[in-house]
C-alpha cells in the first residue's frame, strides 16, 4: 500500500477540481450542519424556560 494514498490532491492532472473535492466539501458541510443543529437545539433548551418565565411574569403585570 502506498504511503501517499491519503495525500492525494482533489485536482485532476490538468488542474481542474475533481469530484473528490465536491464530495469532501459536501461531507464537511453536512457535519458542520449537524453540529450547528445540535448547538441550536441546546440553545433552545436553555432559552425556552427563560422565555416562558418572562412571558408569565409580563402577562401577570397589569398596567392601570
Amino acid at each position: 500500500m502506498s504511503s501517499h494514498i491519503f495525500s492525494r490532491a482533489s485536482y485532476t492532472i490538468d488542474g481542474v477540481v475533481g469530484q473528490e473535492f465536491y464530495n469532501a466539501i459536501g461531507i464537511y458541510l453536512a457535519i458542520w450542519d449537524l453540529i450547528t443543529f445540535i448547538f441550536f437545539l441546546c440553545a433552545l433548551r436553555t432559552i425556552a424556560p427563560i422565555v416562558v418565565t418572562l412571558g408569565l411574569i409580563s402577562s401577570s403585570i397589569t398596567i392601570s
